[in-house]
């Protein structure tokens, strides 16, 4: 094993491109977007002093993490960097077709990194990568017409941003980022406080009803604990929606349980549609998003979906919001969706 190396501190950069895998781009489309976002950050980090080709960065494929050394001075980051981009990202987009136009969501968080011969990694890393997937950033792009959304963490905003007129912080709008283990608040250029999503309500794996104590079957906490985050339904709306499916034998046989999920996926048109699929799993963090296997056939490819998102904390939570955002919260399809997970959830768990 290699000698530990020692913690370095390092401004962190993270770029993520919006609907890079969307249906609406072909390959050759991709290959310019890729090119385009290359060539800014050379062009926008050079004028700061980085070299960006000899400098350390993680190419992600729809988009990169940017380690700047402590010569650059953060002041700078703020004050030129989104003003330069955004320039760059106009002059792009008014050249090229819809499927090559850019759109970046865009992070700058700071602290200590680790790296070793295979990248690097740090809490600073992972912090700096939940900011730049979390639902405030991703909804200002969305309905903004700027092509980019920058989101900065508490710290940085604190320690950078409020101390530098230049880079305006009134105009910075305080926003809560809840995903996965991330809970914290970051700091939304722009002032689009209307971008601040809810902090989700959590209920207990053991569940409390009138007449005792729900218990989670063996083998199912997993599934279940995904399926209590994601649902948060009353007991009501659990008895309603029994009829809704057919009664499998879920507790005997997982695998039944995943078939189930994945047909009731499967009823919703974002999820049959090969294009629309790859809208959903755009919605998706990058991390659950780059870990799925794909496949060309419709229904196992959203069974390797569901499967994946089953598997990661808080996945099938994200999954029912990606699909939610692309149907529209007024989708029959949608509210027939968290029925048969509803159902499903009622048939996992065995009440005393």
């Amino acid at each position: 094993m290699a000698e530990r190396q020692p913690a370095v501190y390092r401004a962190i950069l993270v770029v993520d491109v919006e609907s890079f895998s969307g249906g609406h781009r072909t390959e050759d489309h991709r290959r310019i977007v890729r090119a385009g976002l290359r060539d800014m950050l050379v062009a926008a980090l050079g004028a700061l002093g980085h070299d960006y080709q000899a400098g350390y960065h993680n190419d992600t494929g729809d988009g990169v993490v940017v380690f700047l050394t402590p010569d650059i001075p953060e002041s700078q980051l703020v004050r030129h960097l989104p003003v330069a981009l955004e320039a760059m990202l106009r002059e792009h987009n008014s050249r090229y077709a819809n499927g090559a136009q850019i759109r970046l969501r865009v992070a700058l968080h700071h602290g200590q990194v680790f790296f070793d011969e295979t990248g690097a990694s740090a809490a600073s890393v992972i912090h700096a990568c939940r900011l730049v997937d979390s639902h405030p950033v991703r909804d200002a792009l969305k309905r903004g017409e700027a092509p980019l959304a920058l989101i900065v963490s508490d710290h940085f905003y604190r320690e950078v941003v409020s101390g530098e007129p230049a880079a305006a912080p009134a105009s910075y709008a305080e926003v809560q980022v809840s995903a996965k283990e991330t809970d914290c608040v970051g700091w939304l250029r722009g002032g689009v406080a209307q971008a601040v999503v809810p902090q989700p309500s959590r209920l207990p794996l053991v569940l409390e009803d009138d007449s005792g104590v729900v218990r989670v079957v063996p083998g199912g906490e997993r599934l279940v604990s995904q399926l209590v985050d994601a649902i948060r339904q009353s007991p009501a709306l659990l008895d309603a929606t029994r009829s809704r499916w057919p009664q499998h034998d879920l507790r005997s046989n997982p695998d039944e349980a995943l078939h189930a999920l994945a047909e009731a996926f499967l009823r919703v048109p974002s999820m049959v549609d090969d294009l629309a699929r790859r809208d959903v799993l755009e919605e998706l963090p990058t991390q659950i998003r780059v870990s799925i296997p794909r496949s060309p056939r419709a229904r196992m490819d959203v069974r390797a979906i569901v499967r994946t998102c089953m598997t990661r904390n808080g996945g099938l939570a994200a999954l029912l919001t990606a699909v939610q955002r692309i149907e529209g919260d007024d989708s029959l399809d949608v509210d027939a969706l968290h029925g048969d997970v509803v159902t499903i959830l009622a048939s996992l768990l065995d009440q005393d």
